[in-house]
């Protein structure tokens, strides 16, 4: 599968025609987010971390 999404990206550079999709699926409705936020938020938190300690 690494393979196979090494050679998407490859293909996205040379030809800017394909995209790469990610999916998440569960077995409950309310086990993921439903937006990425939190992930943002968690980059922005370890950011101003390592902006401070260096």
């Amino acid at each position: 599968m690494w393979e196979f999404y090494l050679a998407a990206i490859e293909l996205e550079f040379l030809h800017g025609s394909h995209m790469v999709f990610q999916i998440l699926l569960s077995t409950k409705r309310d086990a993921v987010p439903i937006t990425r936020d939190s992930m943002i938020d968690f980059e922005r938190a370890a950011w101003g971390r390592a902006q401070t300690a260096g």
